[in-house]
């Protein structure tokens, strides 16, 4: 057989860094994830879907909403529901870094996609972090969302910048609301 391209060919540079970056839902149904950065065009995070088993897969979409200006998505994790042992539910849920403009702050975003209808929920900012520069910086980052099995979600994200990191962030109404857990390097 021969490759395949997953990525839109005006997808030009992608900076797909991400501990995971594909669903399958079913054999034939998934979804690839990856952060795009075209020329003159604002980075984002985006997703392409097949429902042939990944003989073709359709246009990208856009995940983050947010409105300001340079909007850059970059660092990303995704978790699927059903990977949650006895978890049935039908959404993936994203957490990224998000550098939106907004006075040069870099923040920690969540969001989920729900695969029954393909419909993104509401965009949630959990923190900001510091500028892009000192994020661009560190030289150990890392991200990753997940639910757990009483259905708790998690997003956890690490660097070496100043301040508070790693941390950890919990939420218990399914993403609507996140509460900061705290300094991991003070538990």
């Amino acid at each position: 057989m021969a490759d395949i391209q997953i990525t839109p060919t005006s997808a030009n540079n992608t900076a797909s860094s991400a501990m995971r970056t594909m669903v399958w839902i079913t054999p034939l149904i998934g979804y690839q994830f990856y952060a795009r950065q075209d020329t003159n065009v604002a980075e984002a995070l985006c997703y392409v879907k097949t429902s042939n088993g990944g003989q073709t897969w359709g246009s990208s979409v856009k995940v983050n909403s947010s409105a300001l200006a340079p909007n850059r998505a970059y660092l990303f994790s995704v978790w699927y529901d059903q990977w949650t042992p006895s978890d049935t539910g039908t959404k993936i849920h994203l957490g990224w870094y998000d550098n939106a403009g907004d006075a040069g702050l870099t923040y920690m975003r969540y969001r989920a996609l729900d695969t029954s209808n393909d419909s993104l929920g509401t965009e949630v900012n959990l923190q900001p972090f510091g500028t892009l520069a000192s994020i661009l910086g560190w030289n150990s980052v890392g991200i990753s969302v997940t639910k757990a099995r009483g259905g708790n979600l998690h997003v956890w994200c690490r660097s070496n910048a100043s301040g508070s990191y790693p941390a950890h962030w919990r939420s218990t109404d399914g993403g609507a609301i996140w509460t900061n857990v705290g300094n991991l390097n003070a538990l």
